[in-house]
């Protein structure tokens, strides 16, 4: 087991691309003691955890066209466009078995990456022995604002890790921790653009009372180009190593395109090999 962390940045269905670079890793017998996602990155580790090899792939091409996933009608009845139960008590007993056992006793330390609503602070959620407080942090880290409930955990609410740490690196670069390698679903020199007016009017509708969180919604475009333009530096100075998508993504955030997702997965993949040798380098240093 490498003695480093392992970042995952969220994306939505974009996490097609983390889902290839991650099987590679795996197959390569890539296995870091900490890793560290956001919302679909998060997603993802939990299937390399469990060393499910090819599983986030199924996830995210097949399950995004199930209606009792992700829906207009789960979101009608339940306030949540995703429905997590499904994805986490209902797949790996039908569709997708899942190695709860491996992942559960592995020695890897999993955090989550939410956003607290009562602080609009990031916040990592570790796993832990309780199964049904881990998948709920997860499912927090998941959870899009306008579009999911908060998801309690204690006395706390969470949503989407997004809003204010969408590439999770600040926790292991904080700890310490002296090899990072960071798995990013966007391209080099992507910019947010900012939130609209509009949906800037529904969070601040939807979230009244709430205040710290909405301003962290609002500016949220401002913490992931920081985040970004951080990542690059920490890049250029060899203090992270970082594999990218080379091109921009054709894929949004709720894609259902099999084809489109597939080929992402692909990229990701093949952008994992074509670094393989530069990150054993790294790793070795």
């Amino acid at each position: 087991m490498i003695d480093g962390g392992l970042v995952v940045q969220g994306g939505g269905t974009r996490g097609a691309f983390a889902a290839g670079a991650l099987d590679v890793l795996s197959e390569k017998g890539l296995i870091f003691s900490k890793v560290y996602g956001t919302s679909a990155g998060a997603l993802c580790l939990i299937n390399y955890i469990s060393e499910d090899i090819g599983r986030s792939h199924y996830v995210v091409t097949e399950l995004m066209r199930d209606k009792r996933f992700v829906s207009v009608r789960n979101f009608l009845l339940t306030r949540n466009l995703f429905n997590f139960k499904y994805l986490f008590y209902t797949i790996p007993k039908t569709k997708c078995p899942f190695n709860e056992e491996a992942f559960f006793s592995s020695p890897i330390e999993f955090y989550s990456c939410a956003t607290c609503l009562q602080t609009g602070h990031e916040e990592y959620l570790p796993k832990v022995a309780d199964k049904k407080t881990t998948y709920r942090s997860v499912a927090a880290s998941a959870s899009l604002p306008l579009y999911s409930r908060p998801i309690k955990i204690g006395n706390k609410q969470y949503l989407d890790g997004g809003q204010v740490a969408p590439v999770p690196y600040k926790k292991p670069l904080n700890d310490g921790v002296e090899k990072i390698v960071i798995i990013l679903t966007r391209e080099l020199g992507f910019i947010q653009p900012k939130v609209k007016e509009k949906t800037a009017r529904k969070a601040l509708r939807r979230y009244k009372g709430h205040e710290e969180f909405i301003k962290t919604y609002i500016n949220g475009a401002s913490y992931f180009n920081d985040g970004m333009k951080k990542i690059r530096e920490l890049e250029e100075q060899g203090r992270v190593f970082v594999i990218r998508p080379d091109i921009p993504p054709k894929v949004g955030i709720a894609e259902t395109n099999k084809a489109k997702l597939e080929e992402l997965y692909q990229q990701g993949r093949q952008a994992a090999l074509d670094r393989l040798e530069a990150l054993e380098k790294y790793l070795s240093k």
